[in-house]
């Protein structure tokens, strides 16, 4: 494996790192609105009143979900990037490797 693979793969782990971080957090959010939503429901506020909290709170609700299922989406995609490029990589390593042996006289198979 060569040096640039070893460098992709850490810079590949500290942005899925970083995402799960964002996941974590905006997780906690939508969590902490639901629990507002509850108390909304249950409060002795008029049911317009109620109405107009309830939808402030549901649209960003959905703006959470929206940025959550676009992490999720990235680092699918980041992640299977990431295993076909340490793929081709490793097929180039060792290719690389018959090559250097089969001029020295000596093949090895990989």
């Amino acid at each position: 494996m060569s040096i640039s693979s070893v460098s992709s793969a850490t810079s590949s782990a500290s942005y899925s790192t970083n995402n799960t971080n964002q996941l974590a957090q905006l997780q906690k959010q939508e969590a902490n609105l639901e629990k507002q939503l509850q108390e909304i429901n249950q409060s002795k506020d008029n049911s317009q009143t109620k109405q107009q909290k309830t939808a402030q709170i549901q649209s960003q609700i959905e703006q959470i979900e929206a940025q959550i299922e676009q992490i999720q989406a990235e680092q699918t995609s980041a992640s299977t990037g990431q295993s076909q490029s340490i793929g081709q990589q490793m097929t180039s390593a060792n290719t690389d490797d018959n090559k250097t042996s089969g001029e020295n006289g000596i093949s090895i198979l990989a």
